[in-house]
């Protein structure tokens, strides 16, 4: 049984256009990747600070809660004290209110140029300053 029909390397010029073509592959993505812009590329680095600050403060409130009453504010205070292990991120600034069923938290990189909010809500999901849900 043949790998490839025989009228697709008749000769040898099809061989090295078919090898030639599997070869460029990764250099042309790789001369794509290049075309991302340091904007971009800071705009990522932004969200992603701010998206982890605000997965930090969820899931150390998710722990105030299994610890004590889901009715409870979670608060600065309480994400902060030694008992939890959440530190925020030096340059992301957050807000965080409400109970295991109110709860909505913001966060924004200070360095930010478009000064995006990012926000989470009791479901874990979180948004953007459009309301779009992040990936």
């Amino acid at each position: 049984m043949k790998l490839f029909p025989s009228f697709v390397f008749q000769n040898r010029w099809n061989v090295a256009g078919f090898v030639l073509g599997f070869a460029t592959l990764p250099i042309l993505w790789w001369a794509l990747s290049l075309l991302d812009s340091e904007e971009a590329m800071m705009q990522r680095f932004y969200k992603s600070e701010s998206e982890s600050v605000l997965g930090g403060i969820y899931w150390t409130c998710k722990m105030h809660w299994d610890d004590h009453d889901p009715q409870d504010e979670c608060t600065r205070e309480i994400i902060t004290n030694e008992d939890y292990p959440f530190e925020p991120a030096d340059m992301v600034e957050y807000e965080l209110k409400g109970n295991a069923t109110t709860f909505r938290a913001t966060a924004q990189h200070t360095g930010d140029p478009l000064h995006t909010v990012y926000s989470i809500d009791a479901d874990g999901n979180i948004h953007d300053a459009n309301g779009r849900e992040s990936d």
